[in-house]
């Protein structure tokens, strides 16, 4: 009997082992996670993430960064540092007319008691008004990657600002304070 305890334990235990979650974390990694206001296809989500990975490398190559939506953040997950990126409006590169219409920054973090917090607010509405006419013309796949690409400008933009703890815009590339629909889709803006 005591044998057959030892072996369920053991058959137990080495089954918990294995049912490691889908995203393991890490202490000396960097979550943001991404809040949307709206459903985003998979597709979306999955051309979104590969943007974020090839724009921001070069940007802070000593940083190790796991993107995730906010609902795959799970109980017990470890990192050094979380970073909530919440997208606001419509964040699908199809043409239409019902975008409400907004003016302000496509883009923004708040400061508090003299630190910025880790937190970016993205505003998927502003950025098709900005590339409406850019991307008229273009098959739904060419759209969809022009529209990844700019909200990926935007979040590494507004996440300098909260690595750096700096407000401070640069006269070129990506931290301008202002991006032209071009500068938006450009390929490593850097």
């Amino acid at each position: 009997m005591r044998a057959l305890l030892l072996f369920a334990a053991l058959f137990l235990f080495g089954r918990n082992l294995n049912a490691a979650p889908a995203h393991q974390s890490s202490p000396a990694t960097t979550a943001v996670l991404f809040d949307f206001s709206r459903p985003v296809p998979e597709p979306f989500w999955e051309d979104l993430k590969g943007e974020l990975e090839q724009n921001t490398a070069p940007v802070w190559p000593e940083r190790s960064i796991t993107w995730m939506k906010r609902q795959q953040f799970q109980k017990g997950m470890e990192y050094s540092e979380v970073v909530q990126v919440r997208l606001q409006g419509r964040c699908k590169a199809d043409l239409t007319i019902d975008r409400q219409f907004a003016e302000g920054p496509l883009g923004w973090v708040y400061m508090f008691g003299g630190e910025i917090q880790p937190v970016v607010y993205v505003n998927c509405d502003r950025i098709g008004q900005t590339l409406e006419r850019d991307l008229r013309g273009m098959n739904s796949r060419e759209r969809q990657q022009k529209f990844v690409r700019a909200i990926s400008h935007v979040v590494g933009h507004e996440l300098t600002h909260i690595f750096l703890q700096s407000a401070k815009h640069s006269s070129s590339g990506l931290q301008r304070a202002y991006l032209t629909p071009r500068e938006l889709v450009k390929e490593g803006l850097i």
